[in-house]
């Protein structure tokens, strides 16, 4: 949530980040949409019915990728916005539904690999100085302008990346964790067998 708080005022507020929740990712009409660089959606989840699952996995897919959506703001007629901005998504949920197999393009996956309590013992200020920093306008200025003028964007991103993100291992982890047993258990066999 504190990194989230420091993107929101990293790229201008409410006039250019959206900060959402679940649920209005899966809403008809979207007004969120509209005129916005960045969105947020601190814990995201893909619940319900299989169907209802995958009916979320796939409005999330178009989210991503149409170049176009149609927005309905209350008491408005609806009108169409170019998707122009970036979704970012956190979540506590390990089983993240929509990450069904390897050739999924849409999504960079980070994990968090050290518990809050281990964070602690080995960075004893880190959430102190996490909240901090956060609430600082001023260092939040000059994050801006390390990320702007120093900061030096990786060849892979300015080539492959931004058309399609790095695979992690959290990526990887996250997909085996959602393939049927049937599809594990084959998997086991093919690499059982000689070559």
């Amino acid at each position: 949530s504190y990194v989230w708080s420091m993107l929101f005022k990293l790229y201008g507020g409410l006039q250019y980040v959206a900060m959402i929740r679940s649920n209005d990712i899966f809403m008809q009409f979207k007004p969120w949409m509209a005129n916005r660089s960045i969105v947020i959606c601190d814990e995201v989840k893909i619940e319900g019915s299989k169907k209802e699952k995958i009916k979320q996995a796939d409005d999330l897919k178009g989210i991503i990728t149409e170049e176009i959506h149609m927005v309905e703001p209350k008491n408005v007629n609806p009108y169409s916005v170019r998707n122009i901005f970036t979704l970012f998504m956190s979540s506590n949920h390990s089983g993240m539904e929509f990450l069904k197999d390897h050739d999924t393009r849409r999504y960079f996956v980070m994990k968090q690999f050290m518990k809050r309590q281990k964070v602690r013992e080995k960075y004893p200020n880190h959430y102190d100085d996490l909240v901090a920093m956060s609430e600082d306008d001023e260092a939040i200025k000059h994050l801006r302008h390390y990320l702007k003028h120093e900061w030096v964007i990786s060849d892979y991103f300015l080539k492959e990346g931004f058309y399609e993100p790095l695979k992690t291992e959290a990526f990887y982890n996250i997909v085996k964790d959602n393939q049927s047993q049937l599809h594990k258990n084959l998997e086991k066999v093919r690499r059982a067998m000689p070559t």
